[in-house]
């Protein structure tokens, strides 16, 4: 692992994901497909990743509220499965719900505020 790059990330990955984050079409779909990148790519505990995970909280406390909606209805889409109920109300009240946990995951974080020095990676 060189500079807490994961060992498995290769220079082909590299590309895959900048392709990928290109192909976003929203902020939900770039900050989770952002999100997955890090993950796969760094060591949670050296700098990078460290720096990493201070750049997704940055991007998730300045998400506007149609960000987060945007996020919400990704996630309750990509879970699937909805079933029981009319359909389109269900799905609607699991993005409400999932909403207001990301307006409050959002206030949280804003509260405690990211340390510059997370955002530098050196």
């Amino acid at each position: 692992m060189e500079k807490g790059v994961s060992k498995y990330w290769t220079p082909g990955k590299e590309l895959e994901s900048e392709e990928d984050i290109k192909r976003c079409r929203s902020f939900a779909e770039r900050h989770l497909t952002m999100l997955l990148r890090d993950f796969l790519k760094y060591d949670g505990r050296s700098k990078e990743g460290r720096r990493a995970r201070a750049q997704a909280r940055l991007r998730f406390a300045i998400a506007t509220d149609k960000d987060l909606e945007d996020i919400a209805r990704l996630e309750v889409r990509v879970q699937g499965g909805i079933s029981g109920e009319i359909l389109g109300l269900r799905r609607a009240s699991l993005v409400a719900e999932r909403l207001g946990q990301l307006k409050k995951d959002r206030a949280q974080v804003r509260e405690k505020g990211i340390n510059k020095e997370e955002l530098r990676c050196r």
